[in-house]
């Protein structure tokens, strides 16, 4: 668990969740958008 607790306390881990559910919301957007015939919004 030690080892777990750290991986979540490490800086570059902490920056790849946040691009990861960044990423996540990105396509939530794109789908969306294609539902409602939006253009696709890429932030």
């Amino acid at each position: 668990m030690g080892e777990v607790h750290a991986a979540y306390t490490d800086p570059k881990f902490e920056i790849l969740v946040m691009v990861v559910e960044n990423d996540q919301v990105t396509v939530r957007w794109r789908m969306r958008a294609t539902h409602t015939g939006e253009p696709w919004r890429v932030r």
